[in-house]
């Protein structure tokens, strides 16, 4: 016997009732906000041609920090540096600082400590560039460039 439209509509009510917190989480992630609504959101922000660095830390906050939407966005948050004001570059410090607290080193190609090294370097936070660019000689090996970048830090303390 196949159920009714209304039959069937009876049943998922009252199986809603039996997990409400896994509706309402379906509800808060999937129908308000989901993953491809987060998709679609960087990807139009990646292609205009210079997002502001207020959207870019909005979709880093939405992201919980990811090192790969950082590592999409770094080249554009870098050259931002010098006209960020005060507030943006205390968000900045405390987004570099929460997106190393979420990396995880797997991919060799992708050195997310030289590329933190560099915006604590813009923000004019030597000792914090110095330790990631140690980080990433750690784990990507010694490079010229993150030498260099160390020399300058050390020459601005």
């Amino acid at each position: 016997r196949s159920l009714s439209i209304q039959e069937l509509d009876k049943v998922n009510y009252e199986r809603s009732l039996m997990f409400r917190n896994l509706r309402n989480s379906f509800d808060d992630h999937i129908k308000h906000f989901s993953p491809n609504d987060f998709y679609l959101m960087q990807r139009s922000l990646k292609e205009e041609a210079q997002p502001s660095l207020s959207s870019i830390v909005a979709l880093l906050k939405l992201s919980n920090w990811d090192p790969d939407v950082f590592f999409k966005f770094r080249e554009t948050i870098i050259q931002a540096l010098p006209r960020a004001n005060v507030s943006m570059r205390q968000d900045l410090f405390r987004a570099a600082t929460l997106i190393w607290d979420n990396h995880f080193h797997l991919n060799n190609d992708r050195d997310c400590a030289f590329e933190l090294g560099r915006v604590f370097f813009g923000l004019q936070f030597y000792n914090d560039a110095l330790r990631m660019y140690s980080i990433s000689n750690t784990l990507y090996g010694d490079h010229y460039i993150t030498h260099h970048n160390a020399g300058l830090c050390y020459s601005s303390l």
